[in-house]
């Protein structure tokens, strides 16, 4: 079956991104549309931090503070806290990816600011997917602000993560 009538059943708008890596040949569905993510935006905003500190502009080892009044809901190991521990940027990279915690997450963007990593994403060659705010910012979401994602562009992440780690074991194989 085709991939567009596969989501023509499907509730909502969808998007889809395929490429085959072998191949070359993609197929989508509104493929190249902005849409609000949720947790696939930490994706582009972890892979920006180690752009950043592969080029000196971030380092992994620095630490930060996760206070209480950082804190947000759902997914996330710092609410199991009984303290306000420090910790180093690899590890909030760590936990925003491994199990998507949104206080990970919201600790580095408020770190390094969305205009940076906007500008970092831009760097990557996303155009489209942004940051406007926060995890659980409902202030901001009232206004109107909604980061944006495009599937196109986590695909295009998403590649090269795959190429950057295929190349690195085939380079240990030898």
């Amino acid at each position: 079956m085709e991939l567009k009538e596969q989501v023509k059943g499907l509730q909502g708008v969808v998007g889809v991104y395929y490429r085959n890596l072998y191949t070359g040949e993609t197929a989508g569905h509104l493929q190249d549309k902005e849409f609000h993510p949720a947790s696939i935006i930490k994706l582009p905003v972890v892979m920006a931090i180690y752009k950043m500190a592969e080029g000196g502009k971030a380092d992994l080892g620095e630490k930060v503070q996760v206070t209480y009044d950082k804190r947000v809901p759902s997914c996330g190991a710092f609410n199991a806290f009984t303290d306000e521990p420090w910790v180093d940027i690899k590890t909030l990279c760590n936990l925003t990816i491994t199990i998507s915690d949104n206080t990970g997450a919201n600790m580095l963007i408020d770190h390094y600011g969305i205009d940076v990593l906007n500008e970092q994403f831009k760097e990557m060659g996303i155009k489209k997917t942004h940051l406007e705010r926060l995890f659980y910012d409902d202030e901001m979401q009232e206004k109107g602000y909604n980061n944006k994602a495009v599937p196109e562009e986590i695909g295009f992440l998403l590649e090269q993560i795959y190429t950057v780690s295929y190349t690195h074991l085939r380079a240990h194989e030898t």
